[in-house]
């Protein structure tokens, strides 16, 4: 490993805001799920499957990118959802192969509930996080304007 680059004050403040931001929305997020009987890897799978839409179910390997999990992690949650009654898992009708997910009804209404019963209180995580990883909120301007001087 190479020599550290010189990291300036404001940039490891920038770092830990961040990082803030990061475990508040987590956080928020965690404890909306166990509110509706969710764990948070699962109200994950269910966003994930459901945000692909109505029309198109996702292939279990396309969910497990959006994750970023392995095949095999997601395939243990998979099996707990399925048995959950979450969702479900057929073969691709185009390609045997494929397995697809789909959100069942009683997956959606976790979903809903989770949506509804904690949206300002997620809204204002996403709003903190989206500022801490954002360079046009009003520190970013303000440390490019540094930069751009040479103060920095």
């Amino acid at each position: 490993m190479g020599k550290a680059k010189h990291i300036s004050e404001h940039e490891f403040a920038e770092a830990a805001r961040r990082r803030q931001a990061v475990r508040r929305y987590l956080f928020t997020s965690e404890r909306a799920a166990n509110a509706v009987g969710l764990t948070a890897a699962r109200a994950d799978l269910l966003a994930v499957v459901r945000g692909f839409g109505t029309d198109e179910a996702p292939s279990a390997s396309e969910v497990a990118i959006a994750l970023a999990v392995t095949l095999p992690s997601l395939q243990e949650l998979l099996d707990r959802s399925i048995a959950d009654g979450l969702v479900t898992k057929t073969p691709d009708p185009n390609d045997g192969r494929r397995q697809l997910i789909r959100v069942t009804p009683r997956g959606e209404d976790k979903l809903r509930q989770l949506l509804s019963l904690h949206r300002t209180e997620l809204a204002a995580a996403s709003r903190l996080l989206l500022e801490a990883l954002s360079t046009t909120g009003r520190d970013g301007q303000v440390a490019r304007a540094r930069r751009t001087a040479g103060r920095a």
